[in-house]
C-alpha cells in the first residue's frame, strides 16, 4: 500500500461526512446523518492503517479500530473522547431498540467527527 491508499480512504471518508452535512442542512433523518458521522469516522481510522502500509481489520467497531490504529499512530489517543462517544449511537443506528434519535443527536455526531477532522488537518 501507498500514501495514496490513505488518501483513498480519506476521499470515501469525505463522501460520508459530506452526506452528513447535506442531511443536516435538508433537515434528513438523525440515524441516517449519524450513520455517515460513523462511516467517515471508520474511514479516517482505517486510513491510518494503509498509511503504514497495514490492512485494517473488517470491522465496524469505532473503539477496537481506534485501538489497533493507536499502535500504528499513538497521536490518534487525542481522539478517544470523539471516537467512543459516536462509537456509543452505533446500536442505535442499527438495530432497533426503541431509542429515538434526533438532530440534536446528529449535531452532536457531526461535532465530534468535526474536531477530529480540524486536528488532523483533514477537510
Amino acid at each position: 500500500m501507498s500514501n495514496l491508499d490513505f488518501q483513498d480512504w480519506v476521499e470515501m471518508a469525505r463522501h460520508d461526512w459530506e452526506t452528513s452535512d447535506l442531511l443536516l442542512r435538508e433537515n434528513g433523518y438523525a440515524d441516517i446523518i449519524i450513520y455517515h458521522v460513523h462511516q467517515a469516522m471508520e474511514k479516517i481510522l482505517k486510513a491510518y492503517f494503509a498509511k503504514y502500509d497495514q490492512v485494517p481489520e473488517k470491522i465496524h467497531n469505532l473503539d477496537k479500530l481506534l485501538d489497533s490504529a493507536m499502535i500504528l499512530h499513538p497521536d490518534l489517543a487525542l481522539f478517544k473522547r470523539e471516537v467512543l462517544a459516536v462509537h456509543e449511537y452505533y446500536p442505535k443506528i442499527r438495530y432497533s431498540l426503541g431509542e429515538h434519535l434526533d438532530r440534536a443527536d446528529a449535531l452532536d455526531a457531526r461535532d465530534h467527527l468535526q474536531v477530529i477532522l480540524s486536528k488532523l488537518n483533514i477537510s
